[in-house]
This record gives C-alpha cells, sequence and structure tokens, in this order.
C-alpha cells in the first residue's frame, strides 16, 4: 500500500520495464460483464465530467486532460480531444475510449430506443498482478500508471499494457479465464 505522496511520486518516478514483470505472469482471457451504459445527452468538459452518473457515456465537447481516479486513488491521465468518447464506470472513474467503434464494440449501450449489444465483444488478455510492491511503468498511451498488488495488467498488444485497479475489475470484467 502506497501511504504517502513522497512514496507515490518515487515509484512513478522509477518506472520498470513492463515486459520483464509481464513476463512473470500468467496471462487469461477475459470479457466484460453483461453492464448497460447509458448516453449523457450534454457534451462532456472538464467543468461537468464529474456530474456524469456511473456506467454512462458521452462526448467530449473540448480538450482537457483527464485525471482517471479509482476507488484506490489516481490511475493514469488522458488528453482528450473534442468528440472523443468518455465512458464513466461503475465505480464512477472516467475513461477517454476514443471514438465511438470502440465504445459499440465493447459496451453494452442504452441506444435510446433500446437496448444494444456489442456485435462481438474484444477478449482482452489479463493478467492479476503477484508482486509484493506496487510498480509504475508507461502505459500504451504514453502516459505514467502504478499498479498495485492484486491490479489486473492488460496486454493490448506486444508491449502495449494497460492497469485495471483491482476493484473496478471486480465491478466491470468476469473472471480470468472463464
Amino acid at each position: 500500500m502506497i501511504k504517502t505522496l513522497k512514496e507515490y511520486i518515487s515509484i512513478l518516478e522509477n518506472p520498470v520495464d513492463i515486459e520483464a514483470v509481464a513476463s512473470k505472469l500468467q496471462f487469461l482471457p477475459t470479457t466484460k460483464k453483461d453492464l448497460t451504459y447509458s448516453p449523457v445527452r450534454t457534451k462532456i468538459t472538464q467543468d461537468n465530467i464529474n456530474r456524469m452518473p456511473r456506467l454512462s457515456f458521452g462526448r467530449s465537447g473540448e480538450e482537457f486532460m483527464l485525471q482517471t481516479v479509482t476507488a484506490d486513488g489516481h490511475e493514469t491521465q488522458k488528453a482528450v480531444a473534442p468528440g472523443d468518447v468518455i465512458v464513466s464506470g461503475p465505480s464512477g472513474e472516467k475513461y477517454n475510449i476514443g471514438g465511438e467503434s470502440k465504445l459499440l464494440k465493447n459496451y453494452p449501450v442504452d441506444a435510446g430506443n433500446g437496448r444494444r449489444k456489442p456485435d462481438t465483444q474484444t477478449q482482452r488478455m489479463v493478467a492479476r498482478y503477484t508482486g509484493a510492491e506496487p510498480v509504475s511503468f508507461v502505459a500504451s498511451w504514453g502516459e505514467a500508471m502504478i499498479l498495485k498488488p492484486g491490479d489486473y495488467l492488460v496486454r493490448e498488444a506486444e508491449g502495449k499494457y494497460y492497469r485495471i485497479a483491482a476493484h473496478e475489475y471486480n465491478q466491470t470484467y468476469n473472471q480470468p479465464g472463464r
């Protein structure tokens, strides 16, 4: 557990080779749970993003840096451009997923005239981080992330990873390998 801001900054400033960490983990396939995300009708801005309800999605109306905060604290940040799709997860954490195609591919959504399930949900390869200490690494979008014991590491492609905090993983995803 990270106890102080000084410890948090120290971990961020000393990223590990995530390939070395990943090589010690067993990656298994997983999919998202069958949750329904509802549309937010107003454009999402830095000023109103915290008013997004849980399990919702909307389009950005401006450029800003999105700070993703999970139940256990700051996760990462990612630039948002006008038109990007922002998703609010079960814990109220916010993610910039980019374009609409990723939304329709991965999230069951309330389309206003009924529920639309993904045609084929993208399967992710995940591994539970079993290390004893938190580590930081550079996520696939170029920003630092802290991986804590019990979190899940997602392998997008060779050399491209991101973290899902344990609490949010358990609310959003099925157990790996099932």
